[in-house]
């Protein structure tokens, strides 16, 4: 028994859904301008919670930072 798919996977076929995807993502852009601003932040806040452990865990004086960088 032979394996068939009804979709045959080529390039223009995923140049095409790339194409959606930036169409879609640009619609939302559009619509919901503060997005925006949450596209740009979260990206640096998720970071600064694992700097402000490692800090804090590192003790006052920064002697435990060279496990955390090991």
């Amino acid at each position: 028994m032979s394996s068939t798919t009804l979709v045959r996977r080529t390039l223009w076929s995923e140049i095409w859904a790339l194409l959606a995807v930036a169409r879609k993502e640009w619609t939302i852009f559009r619509r919901y301008p503060s997005w925006v601003v949450a596209f740009i932040i979260w990206p640096v806040i998720f970071p600064m919670g694992y700097i402000f452990t490692a800090k804090a865990l590192g003790g006052p004086d920064g002697s435990a930072l060279a496990g955390f960088a090991n």
